[in-house]
């Protein structure tokens, strides 16, 4: 498939990581919806599509849907297939289509061979089929006599029956959610039963889900998740009942939520904010201390600018500061973005589908994690008790695949950290950084911070950049003990 000449134009950007600049990236990521739509799911490292009979197609689809809902059989256009089922239509690559239909049972299809295979299911003959590639209707024989003979098959018809099977067997298992999740489901694998799930309903009217726990009479500490959501165990538990903690952990649109709505960057981040002023607004209902991880300290510097009353002070933790470098830079997964660009140009519709070629049950997301917290002895330990515990990461996998949406944007607010929002605050605010922080390191921080008149980051020597384990509970600790001083 050729590459337009817009993804080539990103791709030569793509390339120049990390000199990229942060709000080309964006304009990029978000305008490629202008061509393809963002895939349902993906076969491998291809993508696929699901659209309903009764929503219309987007642009970029609208003439293959447009013959799809005219026939009962596959269409084909550009290099895209399309089947229509009970409820939608199923669209997928080259790739895919042919992987559906060899099933590993036989020889794999050469080009020719699957050319014809698509033909024969899109209804024609092989006199049809002979006319369309502008080759004599003897090869086409020869072609169907190959096919057939890889197939373990006698006669057109057989073949035809087999293939159509196949397909019929494989698009409609395409047609299923390929992953679901949601906070109960989470709740009853991985989190203790002292933690409480509630529901809160913003302005809006959209529905906040969020995690608490510690004494229901404690002093209230709002948490904003990373974008690699923590484990909460037993001895996060403890250590709130010991520091009579009440521990408010409101969740992002999109977490726990693979079919969320798809929102615009900033869309996201306003969702965000409304969902954590409604937490404050209704479940404490007066000024409460925020802690923000990562890339979240968007969602609390946006909420403390809006509502300064309902924000006690702020600690950020781990904080993402690619909007704040000379040349801004995004240090997650930028290879391997432009690795499976060059594979397929629907694929990076969105710049968070880079996870899905990775989340899978072999060594590949594990060796993702690794490879970009390589530098960094204390989260390589962290990413080893999530892969050699019991559930052998299964918990990780789940929180990144069930929240493309939720990661992705998290992923873009580490461009769009507004330090002179920050600046213009007027709410007591902290940074506490840890010394192994290699995605992030605390020296580069704190040259911004002195640079707009912030107090010093608060650097702890033991930690990196991954808020998990003992790591999240030393950063509970210094924004109570912080608080406390405050």
């Amino acid at each position: 498939m050729p590459l337009s000449e817009t993804l080539t134009s990103a791709l030569r950007a793509l390339s120049s990581l990390p000199n990229i600049k942060a709000e080309e990236l964006i304009d990029f990521s978000e305008g490629l919806a202008l061509e393809a739509p963002l895939p349902d799911g993906s076969h491998g490292a291809d993508p696929i599509w699901r659209i309903p009979n009764n929503v219309a197609p987007h642009p970029f689809f609208e003439a293959l849907i447009t013959r799809s809902r005219a026939t009962t059989g596959i269409v084909s256009n550009n290099g895209y297939f399309a089947l229509r089922l009970l409820d939608c239509e199923i669209i997928v690559t080259e790739r895919t289509l042919k992987d559906i239909l060899h099933d590993g049972s036989h020889a794999e299809m050469t080009n020719a061979e699957f050319r014809l295979a698509g033909q024969l299911l899109e209804g024609l003959d092989l006199k049809q089929a002979a006319l369309a590639d502008g080759i004599g209707y003897e090869t086409k024989r020869s072609q169907m006599k190959s096919l057939s003979g890889k197939l373990y098959l006698r006669g057109q018809a057989e073949v035809i029956r087999c293939l159509t099977l196949r397909m019929m067997n494989g698009f409609a298992q395409l047609a299923k959610p390929q992953s679901s999740a949601d906070i109960d489901s989470y709740a009853a694998a991985y989190l203790p039963q002292h933690v409480r799930r509630l529901t809160i309903v913003a302005p809006d009217g959209r529905t906040v889900p969020v995690l608490e726990y510690g004494p229901v009479t404690g002093a209230p500490l709002v948490v904003l998740h990373p974008m690699f959501f923590p484990p909460i165990g037993p001895e996060e538990i403890k250590q709130a009942e010991a520091l009579g903690l009440r521990l408010i952990w409101p969740l992002r649109p999109g977490f726990l939520h693979p079919d969320a709505p798809i929102l615009k960057s900033g869309a996201h981040l306003a969702a965000s904010t409304d969902g954590l002023v409604a937490v404050l607004d209704q479940l404490v209902g007066a000024a409460a201390p925020v802690l923000a991880f990562v890339s979240s300290g968007a969602v609390a510097t946006r909420a403390a600018s809006q509502r300064p009353e309902l924000v006690k002070s702020i600690s950020f933790i781990a904080t993402c500061y690619s909007a704040g470098r000379s040349t801004a830079s995004l240090p997650y997964f930028g290879a391997e973005l432009v690795e499976l660009a060059l594979r397929n140009e629907a694929v990076l519709t969105r710049t968070v589908a880079t996870l899905r070629k990775y989340v899978s049950r072999d060594r590949r997301f594990q060796r993702m994690f690794e490879t970009v917290f390589r530098r960094s002895a204390r989260d390589l330990d962290h990413i080893a008790i999530e892969f050699d515990g019991a559930d052998q990461g299964e918990r990780l996998r789940l929180v990144t695949l069930t929240s493309p949406e939720s990661i992705k944007h998290d992923f873009f607010n580490q461009t769009q950290f507004e330090w002179a929002e920050l600046k213009a605050l007027n709410v007591p605010r902290r940074f506490y950084h840890g010394a192994d922080d290699s995605i992030h390191p605390p020296d580069k921080l704190a040259k911004i911070l002195n640079t707009i008149g912030e107090q010093p980051v608060v650097v702890d020597q033991t930690m990196g950049h991954l808020p998990h384990y003992s790591d999240l509970r030393r950063s509970i600790a210094f924004a109570a003990a912080w608080q406390i001083q405050n």
